[in-house]
């Protein structure tokens, strides 16, 4: 499943990091980070992954959303503005593990953690957010862009619309 947001990412990144205390993830050529601070939850792993990144841009995509597209993540890079973390907005919900965040933003990160704030969404009360509206306006849209891949339910539900997607591919 981590193969989809890693092929995603390929073409527009020059630096692709897994950020995971997994090594069972090595198989895949990408450099691992393991997490600096242990139990911190994603927003340790977002920390970890930006302190090891050579780049001052730096998009950061969930390995259990298998449908984050290439288009997805360059109109979430282009419409960044001046923000420090721009997060795709979908359906009325903030995607925080498919945005952009600017390496500066690693002191606030910090300061969270420090404090043991471990909700990632806090962190956007303390830059410049930026909410990257994605709706069937856009010609990448799908309603399960965003689909989560967490349970077997889920994980039948995504098997289900690739296998839609192949057949379509296919015709």
């Amino acid at each position: 499943m981590i193969s989809y947001p890693l092929e995603a990412m390929e073409s527009l990144c020059d630096e692709i990091l897994i950020s995971t205390n997994d090594v069972r993830y090595s198989d895949l050529g990408y450099k691992l980070i393991p997490d600096i601070i242990k139990n911190t939850g994603p927003l340790g792993g977002l920390y970890s992954a930006l302190k090891h990144s050579s780049n001052e841009n730096n998009l950061i995509v969930s390995c259990d959303m298998p449908f984050v597209s290439r288009q997805l993540l360059q109109y979430i890079f282009e419409n960044r503005g001046d923000a420090m973390v721009a997060s795709a907005f979908a359906k009325g919900y903030i995607e925080p593990l498919c945005s952009y965040f600017h390496k500066d933003t690693l002191h606030p990160i910090e300061q969270m953690l420090r404090a043991e704030d471990y909700k990632l969404t806090h962190l956007f009360d303390n830059v410049n957010f930026k909410k990257i509206i994605i709706d069937d306006k856009l010609d990448f849209y799908r309603d399960y862009l965003f689909l989560n891949v967490n349970t077997g339910v889920e994980y039948e539900l995504a098997s289900e619309i690739l296998s839609k997607i192949n057949k379509n591919f296919k015709n």
